[in-house]
């Protein structure tokens, strides 16, 4: 990977993250996501959150694992209500006896 292109992606997730934290991660522009079911890992902080944040619209469905209950239960709050349909689950995935 080209230094520019790692350095794009540290701008990116600092963005992302920011907006996470500030309340300011606005959905996608696409229009619809009726029939997406997307799950996505890491989503309690960070890049993670922030895509759930991004893709949380009527239509989509997310599942959301994260290490962080708490964490992970308010950005379930905040997929839904942008009009997601979410679940939340506090797993490790580094834990396989915790991961079936």
């Amino acid at each position: 990977m080209a230094l520019a292109e790692r350095g794009n992606r540290r701008e990116l997730k600092s963005e992302m993250e920011a907006e996470v934290r500030n309340g300011e991660s606005a959905p996608l522009r696409q229009t619809t996501m009726e029939g997406f079911a997307v799950a996505i890992t890491g989503a309690s902080s960070g890049i993670g959150a922030a895509l759930a944040l991004k893709l949380a619209r009527p239509g989509c469905r997310l599942a959301l694992i994260g290490r962080n209950a708490v964490r992970l239960a308010e950005v379930v709050a905040r997929c839904r209500e942008r009009g997601a349909s979410c679940t939340g689950a506090a797993i490790d995935i580094r834990e396989s006896t915790k991961v079936s």
